[in-house]
């Protein structure tokens, strides 16, 4: 028996209300989306500050690094040509450039050293795997 078929039935008896219950429940994305919602709801009522357009942009500012790894993430699996140690390849080029930035190189340099840093990173990683 199918979730919206328990759904549709006006009259459930008592064990089909349990059953759709756990059918909405078995859906992960719907569970993930209600855990959601309790968190954001749980934080409003912890600090009025959560739902304020200041915290919405400083979440935005946080996320923009991950999204845009996950967005070459997704081209690269979609075609077939996926690298696992991204992750590794950018906490390292993070970690070299805020050294660099702290011991008194100017940001550009920076950026210029860990873009080619993280290329030739990922061309021995390739040549590792016979690519």
């Amino acid at each position: 028996m199918k979730a919206v078929d328990l759904l549709v039935n006006k009259s459930p008896p008592s064990g089909r209300a349990l059953l759709a219950v756990k059918a909405i429940l078995q859906v992960r994305e719907l569970t993930l989306f209600a855990l959601i919602l309790i968190i954001c709801a749980a934080m409003t009522l912890v600090t009025p500050y959560f739902l304020s357009s200041a915290n919405f942009r400083a979440l935005s500012i946080g996320l923009v690094p991950t999204a845009i790894i996950a967005v070459g993430m997704t081209v690269l699996l979609v075609s077939g040509g996926f690298d696992l140690s991204v992750g590794s390849v950018m906490a390292l080029s993070g970690t070299v450039a805020a050294l660099m930035v702290i011991n008194g190189v100017p940001i550009s340099i920076s950026v210029i050293h860990d873009v080619s840093s993280s290329r030739l990173g990922s061309r021995a990683d390739r040549r590792s795997l016979g690519r």
